[in-house]
């Protein structure tokens, strides 16, 4: 069977976060692994407040990983992400190969840079009719439909 690469999102109970990162990420990469997912990268990517209460959770960090694993271990990766009490939801998608290497690349860089410092604000620039038509889906998108352009 062929493998596909896919794109996993679990929210994870904040306070289990912040009392023990390094064994929630290798408990979270354990679980892909175990089913013989290879982990091409994983890094908690944000913490945010929940529209609503999830198991009782107002705030969840949201944990990005990307993956190479045969489709048919999906279905026990999710009935895992479900037994894990630190795991509160998951989301789990299959990526396109024309997008895989732009978004690896991207992931990759932004985790090279440390998560404590400070975001930098955008500067505004004066818009223009070029930049106007641009998407406010970001980098990884204009990558992405830069290389499908290039080679059509």
């Amino acid at each position: 069977m062929s493998t596909n690469v896919y794109e996993g999102m679990f929210l994870v109970d904040v306070n289990k976060w912040s009392n023990d990162p390094e064994g929630l990420t290798a408990e979270l990469t354990g679980l892909l692994e175990k089913q013989g997912a290879e982990v091409l990268v994983a890094r908690p990517w944000d913490e945010r407040r929940l529209a609503y209460p999830i198991r009782g959770q107002r705030k969840a960090l949201y944990w990005m990983s990307y993956f190479r694993v045969e489709g048919s271990k999906i279905d026990e990766i999710e009935r895992q992400s479900r037994l894990r009490e630190v795991v509160l939801r998951h989301l789990i998608l299959r990526v396109n190969e024309k997008l895989v290497e732009p978004l690896l690349s991207q992931l990759q860089d932004s985790s090279s840079s440390t998560q404590d410092e400070p975001k930098e604000e955008p500067k505004e620039e004066p818009k223009d009719e070029a930049t106007s038509e641009k998407s406010d889906e970001g980098p990884i998108a204009e990558e992405a439909v830069a290389a499908e352009v290039e080679e059509e």
